[in-house]
């Protein structure tokens, strides 16, 4: 398969399986989407945390692989991005929300620096995953855990 159809196929299945790419000119859907999202069980955010990152994943892995002088996919890879965006600021703010749930304590990433963390622990939790070649359901909670630890410190004692 060349590295255009597969491109291509990403785009499709991330059209009809995330959906929407939310960014700034939407903010108002995003809030809609969260919030029908948090009015639901506690599954249904599990289940779209674990179909987010499955997604970004693949997109990391494309991008790593993408020789950006290729200029015949530039509008696709510029697309990917787009996707890629708006998946990490979704899952900045569901898995959060997930760990929220369990520990019972309110935790968010309120900084541009909390941002960059969660970014690279998504980053080394997708390079770990694809080293063990662990299940999805491996890649989740090994991502909240690392979430839980490295950036909202859950487990350090309190000062």
């Amino acid at each position: 398969m060349s590295e255009n159809l597969s491109i291509d196929h990403l785009i499709s299945l991330l059209k009809e399986k995330i959906g929407v790419i939310f960014n700034a000119d939407n903010t108002d859907a995003f809030e809609a989407h969260l919030e029908h999202l948090s009015s639901n069980d506690t599954q249904a955010i599990v289940e779209r945390v674990s179909l987010l990152f499955a997604y970004w994943s693949n997109i990391n892995l494309i991008a790593e692989a993408h020789d950006p002088l290729q200029t015949e996919l530039t509008k696709s890879i510029s697309v990917i991005q787009a996707y890629k965006a708006s998946i990490t600021t979704e899952l900045g703010f569901l898995c959060p929300m997930l760990i929220a749930e369990a520990t019972g304590k309110e935790v968010q990433i309120d900084t541009p620096e909390q941002f960059e963390l969660f970014k690279k622990l998504l980053k080394g939790v997708d390079n770990f995953v694809r080293e063990k070649k662990l299940s999805d359901e491996q890649a989740n909670v090994l991502l909240m855990d690392s979430l839980h630890k490295y950036l909202f410190r859950l487990d350090d004692p309190a000062p």
